[in-house]
């Protein structure tokens, strides 16, 4: 999920509105310097578009109120606008980076799992296929087991030619099932 670029306008919008308001004249408290410091911060993220260590824990409009219940009701609602947004961009940016985390795992679990069991798969199954129907041939035939060890070159190239075949469109088979579960 991408970050809502109505959204970030909003919040730098929000955030200069509220900047502007606790513009640090000298009679203000500490609060107000905390509620500068802090949205300033805030803003400086948004142009990086970097959300992970902004606080939202610190609910400075409560404060606020405690110490000024009559304070401006513009501010205060354009504040609970702010925190409302950086809550919702912060949890945009984190399923964004845990949807990318996940892509990147299932691709590389994937490939390692395509190629190890796979590769591996493949070659163990050919050697019984390759086995069992040596000697299903030899005994049939009933070929010699000198004229069988010679001919094993040309044999087992034949039986990998024949089990690629049939591997390859199992596996096809079975990777167009899993899709279809999946879905």
């Amino acid at each position: 999920m991408a970050i809502n670029s109505d959204d970030l306008n909003n919040l730098k919008i929000a955030l200069k509105k509220i900047i502007c308001y606790f513009e640090i004249p000298s009679y203000y408290g500490e609060i107000e310097k905390e509620i500068y410091t802090y949205y300033n911060q805030v803003l400086v993220n948004c142009n990086t578009y970097n959300f992970t260590n902004i606080d939202t824990c610190c609910n400075f409009r409560k404060k606020y109120l405690k110490i000024n219940p009559d304070g401006n009701s513009s501010i205060i609602q354009t504040m609970k606008e702010a925190d409302f947004l950086i809550k919702k961009i912060k949890k945009d940016t984190n399923m964004k980076k845990n949807t990318l985390q996940k892509n990147i795992i299932n691709t590389i679990t994937d490939v390692m799992g395509t190629l190890f069991f796979g590769i591996t798969g493949f070659l163990v199954s050919w050697a019984i296929f390759a086995t069992v129907l040596g000697n299903i041939v030899r005994r049939t035939l009933f070929l010699s087991a000198l004229y069988y060890r010679t001919n094993i070159i040309i044999f087992n190239g034949a039986t990998l030619v024949i089990w690629t075949i049939v591997y390859f469109k199992i596996y096809k088979r079975f990777k167009h099932r899993r899709k279809n579960q999946s879905n």
